[in-house]
């Protein structure tokens, strides 16, 4: 209502989409948290009360009005917020100040604020954290193809330059795993180096001679042998007496 006669008509046109985009959105965004990310923080804080068997105290939660709508309305506007990503992404592009390449660059570092913010909002318990940590990070990879497909694409420099930057990056990880496998294989030869050394010498011994297998006859051989045995004792046999 009052911005309206200060907007093109051009303008206009991108007004309604935009603001209903958002409501649905942030309201998404309360939702999903109310629904999913609210009874896992509660259940987590509640959990925390019970019987103290060490020293015998008995914990019961006792949860404040004033204490339960600040974190409710915290936890809500969190949510809403990091829902409206996409749409602040797709805003950039379109007008120029951001492109893929831009997001597809900086998207590790993303993770990393992402994850803080998470531990910043959300009650000290990973559960809750990665509940609104890993929205964030998949709504960031649903950003970068709004601003591929409906975005200013980028300039031949920023894709030669982007190009560039990755190739020089490939080159440093290759020579950083070309140095950690170096490393890796001097420990390992000082490690035998070691393992020889604290090793007690063994006394050389002769290597034992083979035994020859014994040779077995030839069934031919062993019959004339036989036969010849028999004529000897045949002839002894038949020779006279002396006189």
């Amino acid at each position: 209502m009052f911005i309206a006669p200060g907007l093109y008509a051009k303008e206009k046109r991108y007004v309604i989409p935009f603001v209903a985009s958002a409501s649905i959105l942030f309201v998404g965004g309360g939702y999903f948290g109310w629904r999913m990310a609210f009874p896992v923080a509660f259940k987590y804080l509640l959990g925390l009360s019970g019987n103290l068997e060490t020293i015998g105290v008995e914990v019961k939660p006792t949860v404040m009005m004033d204490d339960y709508i600040d974190f409710v309305t915290r936890m809500l506007l969190g949510f809403g917020i990091i829902f409206l990503i996409p749409l602040f992404i797709l805003f950039l592009s379109i007008a120029g100040i951001i492109n893929y390449l831009h997001l597809i660059r900086y998207g590790r570092w993303f993770i990393v604020a992402a994850a803080v913010l998470a531990a910043f909002i959300t009650p000290p318990d990973a559960t809750s954290m990665a509940m609104m940590a890993a929205p964030m990070v998949l709504l960031y990879g649903g950003s970068i193809g709004l601003a591929y497909l409906f975005g200013k694409p980028p300039t031949q420099a920023q894709r030669d330059a982007y190009k560039a930057r990755c190739e020089r990056e490939g080159e440093r990880e290759r020579k950083r795993n070309e140095k950690l496998a170096e490393k890796r294989a001097r420990e390992a030869g000082k490690k035998a180096e070691e393992a020889k050394k604290l090793a007690p010498e063994r006394p050389a011994t002769r290597p034992r001679k083979k035994k020859r297998p014994a040779k077995v006859a030839a069934p031919a051989a062993k019959k004339k042998r036989s036969k010849k045995k028999a004529q000897k004792q045949k002839v002894g046999k038949k020779k006279p007496p002396s006189d």
